[in-house]
């Protein structure tokens, strides 16, 4: 352990990880090319192809758009050369003007006429010409295109939602990451660690990476979370009244004046967001808890941050005074520059708290608060118990869904950069999660004691999976028809049905009923007036609907090519259930819209398990675009592209 790298993560980072797992990604898309037999050269020639190709189109285009011009301008000049003629005559005749004059105008005109009708027809035919080359360049360029699709198929066939974080592995042995978050990690981070369940109503599992990490098992999760703001509604009332005034003569007049009152009124309103963060559970300093919060030095000079660390320090030394007055348990560390960056002043065990942060620990976290590159400070860091959970906000910018629609494209050159780029962010953003962790030497020393798997969820999948599965499906297909905002999807589990677990999601949202709410304002007659406000009263309402959920160990790959099984496209097609699965992470739900007997139910869960493939690699989802119809051309794909025409349509 002494001469591991981890011990001091951020310079680890730097001068090994960061370079080895960029040669990994490119090694590892490298070999995928590879494997899918794609003549690179091959394709970056179709795309150079193409981009001339539609090149030649935009430019004849523009000659096309010009002649049109041109057109309608030589139209416009005959029409206004037509009705010169006719008022020449007009006048030639009625003014009994000399019909010499006329005669050779209209012998002009005529002149003129004609050439406007020849210069029409031959930009007319021009355009033609242009149209025909257009037609024959486009049919060209949709060749092309088709081709270049027919390069990549195989490619694109075979990326999976495990790859990012298969790479991650590959560059820090130490980490390891689950195809998905199964009971027997749940039941460890719940019961060895004190893990809290998934029950809020206002919060829903999105997406659940689980893995250990030297030893020690961590959660990524993803919450969407519903709270209440607050929503300012606007009204008006026009008043009016009668005054009397003198005029400048002193007479004695009336006027009707009108005002406009203005009022508001304020109101709660539910909002959503997302909500991403590192959970790890360690046994060391059990019995520890603090809140450690950004300290503002992202952003700042050395110079400005030493400003902050002096004047932080004397806060510090006043609050460690009260607390020796109070006899509170807060004592000051030696190290300023520490203390003054990391925070955490709410701790309770103080003995535990200098267990945890030796000298290495506060220089570890001195050097990744002080540094500006990539992310500086953006992390907090909270500490329950043996609960430790990290939020930063790069986090909250960054997916690590990894969906392979992200990489799917009819362009090597293109692949590769959403690949590698992808891949390398994932790598990095993880990694920054995991440093405030790493910081701390006592917590690699302390490895998950040996859990006994004592198989006491009686689901096959974990709640937060159900969840994530939940979330997968448009939302369309599970709020109350008279919802007014998003939905929250909560799950709860009904009884295995063999290898399935049935389930029923509970989508909680809002509708809303107008209201009107009076606000008395004083008016310029000298009376108060009622001025009605219109608001929204966000009331609850919920809908269920029942689903399957299965851990299928398919690959996304052969999915596509054996998802036309015959038992298999039979049973979706008796039992009214295409179109409403979702796929992901090994992971298979189906949604049961309709009323569905036990029988037709347990015919899922055998058709499931008799299509069950043990592989490698985990099942992903297929997105449902129209790149389907360019990837594969051939009868058997196109049936698997009906299979899983609606599969997961929000993680496009």
């Amino acid at each position: 352990m002494a001469d591991s790298p981890l011990l001091t993560p951020l310079e680890a980072y730097n001068r090994e990880y960061k370079n080895m797992h960029k040669e990994n990604v490119s090694m590892y898309f490298e070999g995928l090319v590879d494997k899918a037999g794609v003549d690179r050269d091959a394709n970056k020639k179709t795309i150079t192809d193409i981009a001339g190709k539609r090149k030649e189109i935009e430019e004849l285009e523009k000659k096309k758009r010009g002649n049109g011009f041109l057109k309608f301008l030589l139209i416009f000049g005959l029409v206004v050369f037509s009705i010169a003629t006719i008022v020449l005559w007009y006048f030639g005749i009625t003014k009994q003007i000399n019909i010499v004059i006329p005669i050779v105008t209209t012998a002009a005109l005529i002149g003129i006429y004609v050439l406007f009708i020849y210069l029409i027809r031959k930009v007319t035919g021009k355009m033609k010409e242009i149209a025909k080359k257009l037609a024959k360049l486009k049919a060209e360029l949709d060749d092309l295109i088709k081709l270049s699709w027919e390069q990549m198929a195989r490619l694109n066939k075979m990326y999976d939602w495990s790859m990012a974080a298969s790479l991650a592995h590959k560059t820090v042995k130490l980490l390891e990451l689950d195809d998905n978050f199964n009971p027997v990690r749940y039941e460890m981070l719940s019961k060895q660690y004190g893990l809290l369940d998934n029950k809020d109503s206002a919060r829903s599992t999105a997406f659940v990476q689980s893995g250990s990490i030297l030893g020690n098992p961590f959660l990524f999760s993803t919450f969407f979370i519903q709270d209440w703001g607050k929503k300012t509604y606007h009204g008006q009332l026009v008043i009016s009244w009668v005054e009397r005034y003198r005029d400048s003569n002193g007479n004695l007049r009336t006027r009707t004046r009108t005002q406009t009152l203005h009022a508001s009124v304020t109101k709660p309103i539910p909002v959503y967001r997302k909500e991403t963060k590192l959970i790890m559970g360690n046994e060391a300093a059990p019995n520890l808890s603090f809140s450690r919060l950004k300290s503002g030095a992202q952003g700042k000079s050395e110079k400005q941050i030493d400003n902050m660390v002096n004047k932080e320090s004397k806060q510090l030394d006043k609050m460690a005074k009260k607390a020796v007055m109070k006899q509170t348990g807060y004592t000051r560390i030696g190290n300023n520059e520490f203390e003054s960056l990391f925070g955490g002043e709410d701790r309770d065990n103080e003995m535990e708290f200098r267990l945890l942060f030796t000298p290495l620990a506060q220089q570890n976290f001195v050097k990744l608060i002080k540094s500006q590159e990539p992310y500086g400070d953006d992390f907090s860091f909270y500490k329950r118990k043996k609960i430790n959970v990290i939020k930063s906000d790069h986090s909250q910018r960054f997916s690590y869904l990894c969906n392979p629609a992200m990489f799917i494209s009819n362009s090597y050159e293109d692949a590769k950069i959403k690949f590698e780029s992808y891949c390398n962010e994932y790598f990095q953003s993880m990694y920054y999660d995991f440093i405030p962790l790493l910081s701390i030497p006592l917590y690699q020393q302390y490895k998950s004691r040996d859990y006994i798997y004592q198989n006491s969820s009686p689901s096959n999948v974990t709640t937060y999976e159900h969840e994530v599965m939940a979330n997968a499906f448009d939302q369309s297909a599970l709020l109350h028809p008279n919802s007014k905002t998003q939905g929250i999807m909560k799950t709860s589990f009904n009884g295995r049905n063999l290898k399935a677990d049935n389930v029923t999601i509970t989508a909680h949202s809002f509708t809303t009923v107008e209201r009107v709410e009076y606000v008395s304002v004083h008016g310029g007659d000298g009376l108060m007036h009622q001025v009605p406000v219109h608001w929204d009263e966000y009331l609850p309402v919920q809908k269920q609907t029942n689903m399957e959920v299965k851990e299928e160990r398919t690959n996304r790959s052969d999915f596509i090519d054996h998802a036309n099984d015959a038992d298999f496209t039979s049973f979706l097609d008796s039992a009214s259930l295409k179109g409403l699965f979702s796929y992901q992470r090994g992971l298979l739900a189906v949604l049961l819209k309709d009323e569905v007997n036990p029988t037709t139910l347990n015919n899922f869960s055998n058709c499931l398990t008799s299509f069950e493939r043990p592989l490698d690699e985990t099942l992903s989802d297929f997105d449902d675009s129209e790149l389907k119809n360019k990837l594969f051309k051939d009868d058997v794909l196109n049936q698997t592209i009906d299979i899983v025409k609606d599969i997961d349509k929000s993680n496009k």
